[in-house]
């Protein structure tokens, strides 16, 4: 006879062993990613993001402002949402200088996004990076990350992750440089 509690609790603890062991080199390896962009780098016109119509584009070529914060996310994301929220009550107070473009790495792509800004109603401009091949050159593995450029595309900050908790260190940081 088969004892199934006892059978389970050899498979539940094999599996907590083998995702012990694997989270670790997982973690690692991601730590591995090196960026091609650092900062003081200007980025070329081959990095390409799509519109929320469909067309490709060079990332920096809607840049308008002299400061451009692209941020990678996902609309499954809380923390990104959070920041990017967080990202717009700052705007505000240097709007004519600060463009926000969230890049959503969602691979529904455009209808998750028009169902997530249906329902945030943020009304900022979404690009679409659904092969999440930009966020790797500037040295991101997970989202929210962010990054902003000036006019040319030259970068001059980078940050991965957000904590809501540290939403004053953020705005410390991005008053830095946006003067």
């Amino acid at each position: 006879m088969v004892n199934v509690p006892k059978v389970l609790a050899v498979t539940f603890s094999l599996l907590i062993v083998g995702t012990l062991l694997a989270v670790p080199a997982l973690s690692q390896e991601m730590e591995k990613t090196p960026a091609s962009l650092k900062v003081g780098d200007v980025i070329g016109d081959d990095l390409m993001v799509t519109t929320m119509g469909g067309e490709k584009i060079p990332l920096k070529k809607g840049f308008e402002k002299e400061y451009n914060l692209i941020q990678f996310m996902t609309t499954a994301c809380s923390a990104c949402r959070s920041e990017l929220m967080d990202i717009m009550v700052f705007q505000d107070s240097v709007k004519d200088k600060l463009a926000i473009y969230p890049i959503a790495m969602d691979m529904a792509g455009v209808p998750a996004v028009e169902r997530y800004e249906k329902k945030m109603m943020l009304g900022v401009t979404y690009l679409l990076d659904t092969e999440f091949t930009l966020p790797p050159l500037f040295g991101f593995n997970s989202t929210p990350s962010i990054a902003i450029l000036d006019k040319e595309g030259k970068v001059l900050y980078t940050k991965a992750g957000y904590m809501p908790s540290k939403k004053a260190e953020l705005e410390s940081e991005l008053s830095a440089i946006v003067k």
